[in-house]
């Protein structure tokens, strides 16, 4: 042994050590090769800090048994063990903080243990955590102990390295089993819960956890939980009454209700005590599992604890107590003395003591509580003292009103008190004054101002376990509740000795009667699966009371009435049952067809859309309408059926979801006019509906070169100019589209799913996710769960489409280098729900919007780029910081721009997509709108600042793009230094105002981008890039002075003077107007013909319905509220409700209906 022993083992006197833990493994190491156990003899600390001052270490032999039973024959006496070794080692803490050894004994008195066994004792036996996990597995594949550690002892060469023995595992056995039992509720609530998050990855927990590593406090929450605080968690109430567990801790629930007065569960918790710390816990998990968004208001018990915590987690939000948990505590030690006295002055009575004992605060607090204004014991006022009864009655009444206005903040209570004091014996003032008091709403900050004891924790329930350290423990966070689809609630499963189940208790309604007439009564219903109660709970009463609003019900028009029976035989026929009657039926309207790569997939994406539909518990009924692919008709006469398709798509989907009394809308648009022709019918029918995009297409890639749909129409103009071959013309064209999707830069389809998703009708990443990412068919299935949230919520797109989100729309346009096509869909759109755009709004927006994304046509990347870096949120979000955009609007998430960029990550630093500030590609918008005397209308300048500001040159005149583009075939070197006009390409003159991609892809490809300048009373693609000014107003179809122009006239764009002009006077042009005269219709029949007697101009957004309701006000909106004005809940109508909210009496509000 002493040859194994060296002096790097044993001991020495004099050396220092960080932490006394170093010196214990340093003697336990000792001791293992010498062969002997050891343990821990004796600790000092300092009383006042609590720090170590010495420690000693002894022989596990160290010692003698102590017996109380001497003289007492034993059967079978146990082995002596202990034979009083003073084998031992002292350590001292020093001044420094260091620890050192003082004292060190090497001799034993016993025989020493070969180093061969020394892993027997008992301090040196432990089993590792992954150990535990072996046992574990092993067990439950029912292997018997034995077996157990013999093939763990083989794995590692021999019982003697394993590190424990055999009795060891037998006692974790043991162990294992009795914290099981002894754990009973906690054990299986645990296991229920990590249940839960293994099925549900939206579903959260935290735990708290004692020194002892035994469970005091559990928070849960499920994704629908979150989901419904997004929407009405503006203003909650956290109940710690509800009920108890059976062994006396709290359940406590967070709760609040949605618009139909439903309650909604934001979370639940079971409580071990009810002190600061636990509610700091609480309140810090509550905040993370709802992605750090705290309510505006809580409605909670009023203690000192409760005060504290909210004040040091939740600081600025406002708080209000339950008048239940205030007005026995304070308001009666105010007035129960003057009561007594009033009622001894009043009443003659021989049973006058036990008349005045029977109002004291224990029975007055019932009748209170219970919502009675009467109904005392009748042997307590006898009935000949029947008007002493009703005045009895009257009092209460009285006081509880009194008692709700106290509980509106801090100030109120002040008043309510000193209300009570100045009335005295006036039994008849209490009742005539209790509803003048006005009050304000109560912030937490001031702890000392709401507390009601000295001691925060006495306040609570006595003779609780004190705490040590706490280590805090919760699952991972839901990545994001948008993103991905919200699991239903589930009930909790019953196990044998799991959390007992909260019993159903029977449907019952309470009535409160509020404060005045100006204020419907209201109707509390049983709460809602998975929490009941057994008895009434007058708290969740009164949240019902203070939250609560009606919004009426749309009943179906063909479902319900039995005259309808042809529509419901059609819909029984259709498959539908009684119950899916019943349900809300939703319209789901595809704009798919094969023939274009942009709408190829709508109809697998519709089907998705369904079957998230059909899990919402709806009703999902898919139709088509019709599209026009720009890329096959562009530079034919079939570009004249492509802006008239938009109109058409809007009047298709109106008709089928007007025709078929649908309740919703979720439509699902792939190419560039599909978007706007959606939104524009969902603005007309103004019921709930969500647009999914389609998604953008992934680029080409050929020969280490990145192609898209542009460069199909660019390679012909190099083609042109001798720049590359036949042959390799044909291989850009095969590799521009590799799969479904629409075209990738920000073109017209990627700028309006853009501003779509800004605007606020899209869910976030819907318009950078791409079409083939399985992210995309995940965005279809969501709808239908937010869809089902839009009609509780009665958000309609009125609500979201206003002048602020559409000014949000065009903010994503300017900093993207959006299409021009936007300004005439964004027009398009704004009239459909009767808000006022013009072009004058786009120019104030580009003055105040830097051009920052470096994205195809200008610039080098595509739409798959922004969603690697982050995607459209990111890019909102960094908006949003900036100052750019309103985070107010609302979205059809039912949370607001601000609030949905919270859920996401910022751009990446290293990012080379989105320019900074400091850099921007262009230090205003891209889109500029000029005037003049060749635009006295208006026309939209799309320039990226790579053209220059201004430019001027003869006038190279053509009529229509056809001649235009045989002539740059026959001779393009003519073209340089030339304006270029095309004019007879406007709404009336196209007809249908097709897109010039194909003459400035033609002028790009034969290097001309610089030398030319080209104006249109057309319109240009998303893709047309260069020096282009288009949507002139008049068009030459009308008589606009672009139909004037000829050959060699003199035109100077100037963008900086915001002016567009030929070098003419206004005499010249008048002469040459009387000669003009008006060409031909080229459509005379058919669709486009009624296209050209329908449409207006493109500054109007060539619309062709009458939706003006410019400068009409929001209708007064009927709400149904308690007296506390919690204004903030209030959510749907958007941000128009505070103009448009009006309170009716009951007598007013009766005429109206």
């Amino acid at each position: 042994m002493d040859e194994i022993k060296s002096d790097d083992i044993i001991p020495k006197i004099g050396p220092e050590f960080e932490i006394e833990v170093e010196l214990y493994d340093a003697y336990m190491k000792y001791a293992k090769v010498t062969g002997f156990g050891t343990r821990k003899l004796a600790a000092h600390k300092d009383p006042v800090t609590g720090n170590i001052l010495d420690m000693s270490f002894c022989c596990c032999k160290e010692g003698f048994r102590t017996t109380n039973n001497q003289g007492v024959t034993v059967k079978n006496p146990r082995p002596e063990i202990r034979c009083g070794c003073k084998a031992m080692m002292k350590v001292n803490c020093r001044c420094g903080g260091k620890f050192c050894i003082v004292k060190f004994i090497a001799e034993h008195n016993h025989e020493l243990c070969d180093l061969e066994k020394s892993y027997m004792f008992r301090c040196f036996r432990q089993m590792s955590n992954i150990q535990q996990t072996q046992v574990d597995a092993a067990q439950s594949c029912g292997l018997p102990p034995k077996k157990i550690i013999d093939v763990m002892a083989k794995e590692v060469g021999g019982i003697q390295h394993l590190g424990f023995t055999h009795i060891d595992l037998k006692n974790y056995l043991r162990t294992k089993r009795t914290l099981e039992i002894k754990q009973d509720d906690s054990g299986s609530v645990l296991q229920y819960l990590q249940m839960m998050i293994s099925e549900d990855p939206h579903f959260y927990y935290a735990i708290q956890l004692d020194v002892e590593d035994l469970i005091t406090n559990i928070f849960w929450t499920d994704g629908g939980m979150i989901q419904d605080f997004g929407h009405f968690g503006d203003v909650v109430c956290f109940d710690t009454t509800y009920r108890k567990h059976r062994d006396g801790s709290p359940i406590a629930l967070f709760v609040g209700v949605n618009h139909h007065k439903q309650t909604n569960v934001f979370g639940a918790a079971l409580l071990y005590d009810e002190t600061i710390e636990t509610f700091e816990c609480l309140f810090a998990a509550f905040k993370d599992a709802m992605m750090g968004k705290r309510p505006k208001t809580i409605l909670t018990d009023q203690d000192q604890a409760m005060s504290a915590a909210l004040a040091s987690k939740w600081p600025s939000t406002y708080i209000a107590y339950h008048v239940v948990a205030v007005y026995t505590h304070k308001i009666f030690a105010l007035f129960n003395e003057e009561l007594r006295k009033a009622f001894e002055s009043k009443i003659e009575s021989e049973d006058e003591l036990e008349i005045v004992k029977s109002l004291n605060s224990q029975r007055w607090t019932k009748h209170a509580k219970n919502g009675m204004t009467g109904g005392c014991d009748e042997g307590v006022i006898v009935d000949e003292k029947s008007k002493k009864k009703q005045r009895y009655k009257e009092l209460c009444n009285s006081f509880m009103q009194l008692a709700l206005k106290a509980i509106e903040s801090e100030d109120g209570y002040t008043y309510a008190s000193d209300c009570l004091l100045k009335m005295g014996n006036n039994i008849d003032g209490m009742a005539g004054k209790a509803n003048n008091v006005t009050v304000e709403a109560n912030k937490v900050g001031d702890v000392a101002s709401v507390a009601t004891n000295d001691n925060a924790n006495e306040s609570q329930i006595r003779g609780l376990k004190p705490k040590g350290n706490v280590t805090y423990q919760s699952s991972k966070r839901p990545e994001n509740a948008l993103e991905h689809a919200i699991r239903k609630k589930r009930k909790p499963k019953a196990t044998k000795s799991g959390l007992e189940q909260a019993s159903t208790r029977e449907e019952s309604e309470w009535t409160t009667t509020l404060i005045n007439d100006e204020y419907w009564n209201l109707t509390y219903t049983a709460l809602d699966p998975p929490i009941k109660c057994k008895q009434r709970n007058p708290i969740l009463k009164l949240a019902h009371s203070v939250l609560a609003l009606q919004i009426v019900e749309v009943f179906s028009r063909i479902t319900e009435p039995k005259s309808q029976g042809g529509s419901q035989a059609v819909l029984y026929g259709v498959g539908l049952s009684d119950d899916d009657l019943k349900k809300p039926q939703i319209g789901i309207s595809s704009v798919w067809y094969e023939g274009n790569t942009c709408n190829m997939h709508l109809l697998k994406l519709a089907e998705a859309v369904k079957e998230g539909v059909t899990e919402a518990g709806m009703v999902g009924f898919r139709f088509n309408t019709i599209g026009v692919s720009d890329a096959i008709s562009m530079g034919t006469r079939g570009m004249c059926y492509s802006l008239q398709s938009r109109d058409l798509i809007a009047d298709s989907i109106e008709t089928v979801m007007s025709a078929q009394w649908y309740d919703g809308n979720i439509s699902i648009p792939g190419c560039d006019k599909n978007m706007p022709g959606t939104i524009m019918a969902m603005g007309r029918l103004n019921r709930p509906s969500i647009m999914v995009y389609g998604g953008t297409i992934k680029p080409g890639h050929f020969q280490g070169h990145m192609y898209d749909i542009i460069s199909a129409f660019q390679v012909y103009g190099e083609y042109v100019s001798g720049s590359i071959s036949d042959e390799e013309r044909v291989n850009v064209l095969r590799n521009s589209c590799p799969g479904a999707g629409a075209c990738g830069g920000m073109y017209t389809a990627n700028t309006m799913a853009s501003a779509i998703e800004a605007m606020g009708m899209s869910l976030p990443y819907s318009s950078s996710t791409p079409a083939e990412d399985p992210l995309k068919l995940d965005e279809c299935r969501l709808a239908g769960k937010y869809l089902l949230d839009l009609i509780k919520m009665d958000l309609k797109p009125q609500d979201i489409i206003t002048a602020r989100s559409l000014r949000n729309a065009m903010v994503i346009v300017m900093a993207l280098g959006g299409s021009t096509n936007a300004v005439l869909h964004l027009i398009a759109i704004a009239k459909s729900v009767g808000v006022e755009l013009t072009l004058n709004d786009f120019q104030k927006v580009s003055d105040a919007v830097p051009f920052l994304a470096d994205l195809k046509p200008s610039g080098k990347y595509v739409m798959e780029d922004v969603h690697k870096i982050g995607g459209t949120p990111a890019i909102i979000r960094f908006l949003l910081e900036q100052g750019f955009l309103d985070g107010d609007c609302i979205t059809v998430t039912g949370q607001t721009l601000a609030e949905n960029a919270k859920l996401y990550p910022s751009l990446p630093e290293n990012q080379q997509i989105i320019r900074p500030l400091s850099n921007p590609i262009k230090e205003t918008g891209h889109l500029q709108v000029l005037y003049g005397n060749l635009a006295p209308e208006g026309s939209v300048a799309k320039i990226t600042g790579k053209e220059g500001l201004y430019f001027s040159g003869p006038a190279l005149v053509f009529e229509g793009e056809e001649s235009m583009i045989a002539a740059l075939a026959e001779n393009s070197s003519s073209f340089k230094g030339k304006v270029i006009i095309i004019r007879g390409e406007g709404p009336k003159g196209g007809p249908g105002m097709p897109e010039m991609l194909t003459p400035t892809s033609a002028i790009m490809g034969a290097g001309l981008g610089k030398e030319v300048a080209l104006l249109t009373d057309g319109r240009f693609s998303g893709g047309s890039h260069g020096y282009v000014v288009g949507h002139i107003c008049p068009e030459a179809q009308e008589g606009g002075p672009i139909g004037l122009v000829e050959n060699g006239d003199v035109i100077t764009i100037d963008i900086e003077k915001k002016r567009m002009d030929v070098d003419l006077t206004e005499a010249e042009l008048n002469e040459r107007r009387k000669k003009w005269t008006p060409p031909p219709y080229r459509a005379t029949k058919g669709v486009l013909y009624k296209y050209i007697k329908n449409v207006q101009s493109a500054s109007n957004g060539c619309v062709t319905d009458e939706y003006f309701f410019l400068n009409k006000p929001p209708a007064p909106v009927l709400v149904r509220f308690s007296p506390v004005d919690f204004y903030h809940v209030v959510r749907f109508h958007g941000c128009c409700l505070a103009n448009s909210v009006k309170v009716y009496s009951k007598e007013q509000s009766s005429n109206l209906v």
